[in-house]
């Protein structure tokens, strides 16, 4: 990953820990531009560490964060645990994506 995308995935990694949305990343690193912002993480998606593939799946998370927001009857507890189980879930996801992955490239490579 050369250093400008580098420094732009840092950018917005601080920004989604601080609670930022998917609309203040859009708006504040890509112009409001959603096309220009999804051709960027598709091009640099490879280069991401789980971690950071993780914080960059927050369109996931955005329902449970409403929903915790408008707290529509449902116990701020439930939610919560909703949302480790829906962390986990993400994180697994990927390592089965990345798994996937070598397997093919370990098939292409003989």
């Amino acid at each position: 990953m050369d250093v400008a995308a580098r420094k732009k995935l840092d950018e917005i990694i601080k920004l989604l820990e601080k609670g930022a949305t998917e609309k203040d990343i859009l708006d504040k690193k890509f112009d409001g531009n959603k096309a220009k912002m999804a051709e960027w993480i598709n091009k640099s998606f490879n280069e991401f560490t789980l971690k950071e593939k993780e914080l960059l799946s927050f369109q996931k998370y955005e329902i449970v964060k409403q929903l915790k927001e408008k707290n529509m009857g449902i116990p701020v507890e439930a939610l919560e645990i909703l949302e480790q189980h829906e962390k986990r879930l993400r994180a697994l996801e990927l390592k089965l994506e990345d798994l996937q992955k070598l397997k093919n490239s370990e098939k292409k490579s003989k």
